[in-house]
């Protein structure tokens, strides 16, 4: 009871020291950012610029709490790798080692497909939708409609999209991981074997599915569709990539 006493006290002792270095880091993250927050809020706009050259806002302090949203937002994903490496620190005494490099290889690909995935959204999906949104003006005779962007709906539309593209790509992430940590040992390459070729075969149906559940939630642009299609087209590679790996060079 003492030994399992002590165990537990030190295990919380670990916690807390892990989850204070944490906090640290993610506190001179943010202020780090803060410092350069004009910069980091320019990188967020500047899918948007080509269109519109300026930004408004209607309350004295909304910009003030837009600059620190932004640079939270830029900070908690810039830090993510350090959460991770915290995470499997704590938990690696009670991992085999035999299953490390299973874990190992699943982080690194996780945070490779996280990061793609924003970079994917910010060059390729971000301009052609401001390009589709903006379209909506109206001048003529009868009608004028003119755009006035302000600053924090667009900088929370793009938090929107980030996100969901973040979610999005952790998808292929997630399901290998249940799979891994539900089946037994001795099924879970069985089940692997039978998954990979079924959705090979059937990759092209899946694929259709998708991107009609995902048609009802984008804008009917053909540049939009395009590049959510390419989406789809990766997340659906990417589990198969996560899959080949694990059945082939995972022992």
């Amino acid at each position: 009871m003492l030994v399992s006493n002590i165990v537990l006290f030190h295990h919380f002792n670990e916690l807390k020291l892990r989850f204070f270095y944490l906090i640290l880091c993610f506190l001179i993250t943010v202020l780090t950012a803060y410092h350069y927050c004009f910069e980091i809020v320019y990188i967020f706009t500047k899918p948007f610029l080509k269109y519109k050259k300026n930004f408004i806002f209607t309350d004295i302090t909304e910009f003030f709490y837009t600059n620190i949203e932004v640079c939270i937002f830029f900070s908690f994903y810039l830090i993510i790798p350090v959460m991770v490496y915290h995470i499997w620190c704590f938990f690696i005494n009670t991992v085999t080692v035999r299953n490390r490099q299973t874990i190992v290889m699943f982080s690194i690909a996780s945070i490779i497909s996280l990061y793609a995935s924003i970079l994917v959204v910010y060059f390729l999906l971000l301009p052609y939708l401001f390009e589709f949104l903006q379209d909506f003006m109206v001048t003529n005779n009868l009608l004028n409609i003119e755009l006035q962007p302000r600053i924090k709906p667009y900088i929370y539309l793009a938090f929107k999209i980030f996100f969901f593209s973040s979610v999005f790509t952790m998808v292929p992430f997630i399901f290998l991981v249940l799979i891994y940590a539900i089946s037994p040992s001795h099924d879970k390459k069985k089940k692997l074997l039978w998954f990979l070729p079924s959705i090979s075969y059937n990759r092209h149906l899946i694929f259709g599915v998708l991107l009609i559940l995902s048609s009802l939630f984008i804008p009917p642009d053909i540049m939009v569709q395009f590049c959510v299609s390419i989406l789809l087209c990766i997340l659906i590679e990417v589990l198969l990539l996560y899959t080949y790996i694990y059945i082939n060079f995972i022992n």
